[in-house]
This record gives C-alpha cells, structure tokens and sequence, in this order.
C-alpha cells in the first residue's frame, strides 16, 4: 500500500549497496544521491556529483464554481513521466569515483522518464558531445532542460579545443522520437552550442518549442541559426 518514498543518501552509497522492494501503488517517489560518476571519452574529465529523480507535483488546481457561485480549487490528477536531475562538472580531479554515468544512472529506479535536467559547469569546457552521451540514455524523454552559469565570464578552453571530442559529434543521429521542448538557460551563442541545438532539431522530429536564456555576457548582436537574438530571450516555435 506505500503510495510515498523519499531516499536520500547525502555522501552517497557504497559498492555493495543496494535495494529492493515491490511497490506497485507509488506515486510520489524521490530519489537523491551523492554521485560518484565520470566520463573522460570527450577530451576532458566530466564528473556528475549529485544524480535527483523525482516524479513531479500529481496534483494540480483548477478554479470550480458551485451551484451557490462558491468558488474553490479542485485537485485534479495529472499523469506524467519521473524527472531526472543531473549536476555535472569539468574537474582536473577524479577523486572518490567509482562508476561511469551509465552506471550511475542505472542504479536509480527510474521508471518512466519524461524530463531531463542537466545543470552543467562547463568551466569553458564544450559540452555538447557529453549532453548527447547522456540522452542515449535517456532516449524517451519529452523535455530537457540544460542550465548553465550565465553570470560565468568567457572562458577559453584549457585543453585547446580536445574536449570538442570525438570529432563527429555533430553528425551524430539519436532516437529523440518524445522530444517536444528543449530549455537551454545560459547560452553564449559558441559555435559548439549551435552545433548540439542543429543536432536536436535534426533528430527530435517531434519538437515542438526551443527556448533559449542568453549568458548575460552575450553581445546584443549574437546570431543562433542565423536569427538576431537582440534579446536575452527567444523562443522558436
């Protein structure tokens, strides 16, 4: 009968470590670790430090009026798939690591997933090859969300450009069949993040809307697919 589960596990959990249980009736799961993750086949060192899936708020309020012209909010059920959150960061230092993001991700119960959000330090690291390893995992989501540092200043790579690897990225094609929004918060117009939104639009057949939050340091002139953005918001529809 356990409709509710929360699980969280701050400095992470070791090897051995594992769990099981049947519960069919759950509605409400949380699941929060101390990741213990990277990934060196993109030029530089990626870690995931903290790995969150949630299933999202069930209950949403619509305004409903009486016959006595009361007016009151009714909860009404919403079905909708887990949210998998995913803080990763360029380090120069593996330290306590012990499995590869597919790994990491492997060991959460994640059970329908339709959202992916990905807070990302790319410490003037390319990013894009990393993001799209990490939706072939996670090839039936509906949204994702990727959240970088606006108020981060202009870095120059410090690996001259070997984290832009492999050298094929962007002709990669991945099955993105669900994929309708994609919400970008921090974008600096670089060519590399040109490069992963065409990859996107080209695989995600479906896609219904692009958001893009500009860095606050982007020129007022920058250009995404050869469209102006002389604001710090834009949105293709």
């Amino acid at each position: 009968m356990l409709k509710k589960l929360k699980f969280t596990a701050i400095n992470g959990t070791k090897n051995a470590f594992s769990l099981s249980l049947s519960a069919p009736l759950v509605d409400d799961l949380s699941w929060r670790c101390h990741a213990r993750s990277t990934s060196d086949r993109f030029g530089v060192l990626w870690r995931m430090w903290n790995l969150k899936s949630k299933t999202p708020e069930h209950l949403e309020y619509t305004l409903v009026t009486n016959s006595r012209e009361n007016t009151r909010l009714q909860p009404q059920h919403q079905s909708h798939g887990d949210i998998l959150l995913l803080d990763i960061g360029a380090t120069d230092n593996l330290g306590n690591v012990a499995w590869t993001f597919e790994q990491e991700i492997s060991r959460i119960p994640v059970r329908n997933l339709s959202v992916l959000e990905l807070k990302i330090a790319t410490r003037g690291h390319f990013y894009g090859a990393m993001v799209l390893d990490l939706l072939r995992l996670c090839t039936s989501i509906q949204k994702l969300k990727v959240e970088l540092n606006r108020h981060e200043e202009r870095k120059e790579c410090s690996v001259n450009g070997h984290c832009d690897q492999p050298n094929n990225w962007k002709d990669q094609i991945i099955s993105l069949t669900g994929l309708k929004e994609v919400e970008i918060d921090g974008c600096k117009g670089e060519e590399h993040e040109i490069g992963l939104l065409k990859v996107l639009l080209t695989c995600a057949e479906m896609l219904e809307r692009v958001t893009i939050n500009l860095s606050i340091n982007v020129p007022r002139s920058c250009c995404i697919l050869g469209t102006p953005l002389a604001f710090k918001r834009h949105i293709f529809q």
